[in-house]
This record gives structure tokens, C-alpha cells and sequence, in this order.
């Protein structure tokens, strides 16, 4: 028996739940009878509506927060004598059945993006779940490095296994490309909105450029008062980031931007090639691993770097015309049932 830890049903969505819950979907099509999903006791996010549509076993739980997942969910897990697979970045810490997908130590590495109560929790928690873990999973190998080089702990303990994108959702639409920049993500520091901000402002000024910043994400639309006055005209904000959304984005603008200073993977490009949108990246962290040759870099830590990267994609229709085939080609080789069928073949070792 396979207990999916399903505390991302009522969680707020972030690249982390995207994963869970992709992943979830994927696995409850293979209609595999070992498997059970169990979630705490609070309304679930109307995101994960399409779960409930798989018509398969979903229990809630009597409890929520740390004791649902540190109490409840092994006891209950033990009872039922299964390995818990915990699919974003937390899990039970003296429960020792435990397979777990860590993503990235973002926590360690921008503690200043977390309160301090997050930081110190996932540093009490994290290295005893993963002592805790039979297997622990990461989606790059920049993540890998990572996990080892910190926690110490043997290679072999870790498999990497990608994140998918839906093509069934992401896909080009065949719409004319309109003359703007686009970036998708949250407002945490290290996702470095401000940086492009920069870039886009030096682009205005030495470029000339006539076109537009759109800044796509939930909460985005409290920099509105922050943008310089000279350029605040041509900056957009999009608060709403549904699926639906975020696929026209992708298919209307001439570039999307993602000058991340550490990804451990990193979504958003990946859905932007699938809808045939050229990527400017950092060259940092994952991303190289997401985009390979399909992407232009940049170092995120210099806006001049950055505005010449964009530039150099605006200004060419022929290399957009191969980032965009590329891109393509590349968003093919990631799928979320590959994704979730490497997962299910790493857990059925260990039944």
C-alpha cells in the first residue's frame, strides 16, 4: 500500500503543488489499487477540482497542519503498513517508510524570502525526513548536488527524476505574437522580478525598444506603485494566473523572460516551449538542465546582461524562428506520466 501525503490539496499553488498535484493526476490514472490518497481536514483549493474527477479514494483526515502530518498521516499510514510518498518537500519525520520528493533548498539558500518560522522548521525537519526516507527524489541534478553536498548523505540514496508539463494545456495556439515581454513567477527575492524590471528599463532607455513588460503571478499587482514613473506605463500586471490565462500569455507574447538567481527546476519556461514562446534564462541553477539548447542565457545578477539577452531575442526574427523550434522539441521530452511513472517504478521497488 501507497499513501499519497495530499497536504497540497489545500495548499495555495506554487511550482511545488503544480508538481503534486500533476503528478497525483497522472498516478490516479493508472487506477493502481495500492494506491490511496489521504489529506487533512480543510477545504481543498478549487485548482485541484480534476482530481476529484478521477473517482478515486481521497481521505480526509480529522486533523490538519503539523499535526496531520507529523501525527495523524503516519499513524495512519502504519496502521494501513505503507510507505507514505510525500510529494512536496515535507513529510513525517519519525515515520520510517517514507519516499520523498524534495525540490530544492531554496530555504537555505534565500532564508530571507521565508519567515523565520519556515526556515527554522524545514531545518529541524528536513534532514530527519530524509534520514527518514528510503529513497529521497529531486527533480535536477543542480538539486541533487545540492542535497548531497549539504546534508552529506550516499548519491545513490537520491534519484533524479524531472518534472513534466501538460501539452494537453500548454500548447501553441496559432495567435500573432504581440509585442511584449512576459514573466511568470511569485515575489520571492530570489525569483529576481525586480532585476528585469532593471533590465527592461535599460532597454527602454538604450534600446528604444516600443515594447511592453507584462509580470504575470499571484500578488503581482503590488509592484503597480513601485515601477519607476518612466517606464510604469508600459508595465502590466496579471493577478490572475489560471491555466487558461497563462496559455494565451505564452501564446501572445514575443519572449518570455525568467532570470531566476537559483531555480531547482523551474516551470515556467518549460510551459512557455510547449507553447512555442522563445525563453530567455538564467544560466544558473536548473534552468540550463530545463531549457538546453532551446533557450538564451543570461546572469541574472547583471540587468545589462539581462537587457542583452532579451534584446538579442527581439531583434532577430530568425533566431526566434529556431528558439521557438527548438523550444518545441525540447518541451517534448518532459511529460507528467513519465514523471509520475519513474516515481511509481522507484516505490513499487521498495513495497
Amino acid at each position: 500500500m501507497v499513501i499519497i501525503n495530499s497536504k497540497f490539496l489545500v495548499q495555495n499553488i506554487t511550482g511545488v503543488q503544480r508538481f503534486a498535484f500533476n503528478v497525483a493526476i497522472k498516478l490516479a490514472k493508472l487506477k493502481n489499487d495500492n494506491l490511496l490518497f489521504f489529506m487533512p481536514n480543510k477545504k481543498f483549493n478549487y485548482f485541484y477540482e480534476n482530481l476529484f474527477k478521477e473517482n478515486i479514494p481521497i481521505i480526509k483526515g480529522y486533523t490538519r497542519g503539523i499535526i496531520w502530518e507529523q501525527i495523524e498521516l503516519p499513524f495512519f499510514a502504519k496502521r494501513k503498513k505503507a510507505i507514505i510518498l510525500n510529494l512536496g518537500n515535507s513529510g513525517p519525520i519519525f515515520y520510517n517508510k517514507n519516499v520523498t520528493i524534495i525540490h530544492d533548498l531554496l530555504w537555505l539558500k534565500y532564508p530571507e524570502a521565508y519567515s523565520k518560522l519556515f526556515t527554522k522548521w524545514y531545518s529541524f525537519m528536513i534532514p530527519r525526513l530524509i534520514k527518514n526516507s528510503l529513497k529521497v527524489i529531486t527533480v535536477s541534478q543542480t538539486s541533487k548536488r545540492d542535497i548531497v553536498d549539504h546534508f552529506k548523505i550516499a548519491e545513490d540514496k537520491i534519484a533524479v527524476i524531472y518534472p513534466g508539463v501538460d501539452r494537453s494545456v500548454f500548447k501553441p495556439l496559432n495567435l500573432e505574437r504581440e509585442n511584449f515581454i512576459l514573466w511568470v513567477g511569485s515575489l520571492k527575492f530570489y525569483k529576481n522580478v525586480h532585476g528585469l524590471i532593471e533590465a527592461f528599463k535599460i532597454l527602454k532607455q538604450n534600446y528604444k525598444i516600443p515594447y511592453k513588460l507584462t509580470i504575470a503571478g499571484y500578488g503581482v499587482g503590488e509592484l503597480r506603485g513601485k515601477i519607476d514613473e518612466k517606464i510604469r506605463d508600459d508595465v502590466d500586471f496579471v493577478d490572475k494566473v489560471k491555466d487558461e490565462i497563462l496559455l494565451k500569455l505564452y501564446n501572445r507574447a514575443l519572449v518570455f523572460v525568467f532570470p531566476s538567481f537559483y531555480e531547482g527546476f523551474g516551470l515556467p519556461p518549460l510551459e512557455a516551449m510547449a507553447c512555442g514562446c522563445p525563453v530567455v534564462v538564467s544560466d544558473t541553477g536548473g534552468l540550463p538542465e530545463v531549457c538546453g539548447d532551446a533557450g538564451i542565457y543570461c546572469n541574472p545578477q547583471d540587468p545589462y546582461d539581462i537587457a542583452r539577452a532579451i534584446y538579442e531575442v527581439i531583434s532577430s526574427k530568425e533566431l526566434r524562428g529556431s528558439l521557438i523550434k527548438k523550444g518545441l522539441e525540447r518541451a517534448n521530452l518532459f511529460s507528467w506520466e513519465k514523471t509520475a511513472r519513474e516515481i511509481l517504478n522507484i516505490v513499487k521497488e521498495l513495497l
